[in-house]
């Protein structure tokens, strides 16, 4: 599993294009057939922008805070 973030100053610099782009190139030179990513809901702007690159939701995962 590789973390990646992309600091503020960078969004809309296409800096998160060129990384997916090489991490899909990677993924292939390895053998790898798919990559998995997790997103927050209220992520607006990631959602579009992975929906764009032509990823698709695969699942939800639910979690409640207990105190």
């Amino acid at each position: 599993m590789i973390k990646l973030y992309s600091p503020y100053a960078f969004l809309s610099k296409y800096l998160g294009a060129i990384l997916l782009s090489f991490f899909c190139y990677y993924a292939k030179e390895i053998g790898c057939n798919n990559l998995t990513l997790s997103v927050w809901n209220d992520n607006e702007g990631a959602l579009r922008f992975y929906q764009r690159q032509g990823m698709k939701p695969q699942e939800t995962t639910m979690e409640m805070i207990i105190d």
